[in-house]
């Protein structure tokens, strides 16, 4: 698990850049437009949240890994700068294959069960991309105590949470405290010029993901759905840089007796879509995959939120 730079200057540019690096547009655009973001103090959203993550190494299948739980968001100020809000993640339930497991079996379920339960204090940027954990430093403690208390006496769960959470920092932390609040913020950041230019594609540039605030070239595109009522969907898909995608690997390499190895020969994209009431922009329905492949190793991970009452 690895938790890299935010996309620091992408909310304040990307209004600007993304159009113009989408291509020459039609005869005659229409207005450009991209997801609103319209929030008031007290204004509140709940999700129903799942993560799920299917691992195959050669014909063997390991137990497919859940964590169902809730999070709660609310909005308590709001000013030129951004919006400070809470975020809170409640009721984590762990499973492999269906069956719900009381000792968190891998560090990812760790983590989002250590969350569970805590109150966030978040600030986001005017067009609602996260921008960092404000009480962190003291969120931060709590979480660490809470991990080693589920680790249950596992020490190299215990040496894991030594070694990531110290070194996550108020930025990084809006991955482990809102995880598909800051996953679902890209779609709310790139301007289209509907009918004639509803993809955007952008060369290199970081944004949050599975593992990591991946680099790479990103694809955008303004869909249609009509299953859900009002709404304005986005769906982008990502494909790490040569760098990035070795970086990625390098955890699956085999290690020689020294503890050297070499990344294997792999692969790894992402998709993503959230849809948001075209109104306020509020989140209704997020689902990212990542799919990742690592000599004989096979991963595949998703993340999904859905508003309740929607």
């Amino acid at each position: 698990m690895k938790f890299p730079a935010l996309l620091r200057t992408l909310a304040v540019t990307s209004l600007a850049v993304l159009p113009l690096l989408a291509g020459p547009a039609g005869p005659a655009s229409a207005e450009p437009m991209s997801v609103p973001f319209a929030v008031a103090p007290g204004d509140s959203q709940s999700f129903f949240v799942r993560y799920l993550r299917a691992t195959s190494i050669g014909q063997s299948a390991e137990p497919v890994l859940s964590v169902d739980y809730e999070l709660e968001f609310a909005v308590t100020a709001v000013d030129d700068d951004g919006i400070s809000a809470t975020v809170r993640n409640f009721g984590a339930n762990v499973a492999l294959d269906r069956q719900r497991v009381l000792t968190p079996p891998d560090i990812d379920s760790l983590l989002l069960q250590a969350v569970d339960g805590l109150t966030a204090d978040i600030h986001i940027n005017p067009d609602g991309s996260l921008d960092r954990v404000t009480n962190w430093d003291a969120l931060r403690g709590d979480m660490i105590d809470r991990a080693k208390k589920l680790a249950a006496g596992n020490e190299d769960m215990i040496k894991a949470v030594d070694l990531i959470l110290p070194n996550v920092n108020a930025i990084d932390a809006v991955q482990l405290v809102a995880r598909p609040l800051a996953m679902s913020a890209p779609g709310r950041i790139v301007t289209f010029d509907p009918p004639e230019r509803t993809s955007v594609n952008v060369a290199r540039i970081e944004l949050p993901s599975f593992a990591t605030y991946a680099a790479g070239a990103w694809s955008f595109d303004l869909v249609q759905r009509n299953d859900i009522p009002d709404n304005t969907t986005v769906e982008w898909l990502g494909v790490p840089s040569a760098a990035e995608l070795q970086a990625i690997l390098a955890p699956f390499a085999p290690r020689d007796g020294d503890g050297e190895g070499t990344a294997p020969d792999g692969r790894m994209w992402q998709r993503f879509s959230a849809s948001y009431d075209e109104a306020s922009g509020d989140l209704l329905f997020f689902q990212g995959v990542m799919e990742l492949q690592a000599g004989p190793l096979r991963r595949r991970t998703a993340l999904e939120a859905q508003a309740k009452g929607r």
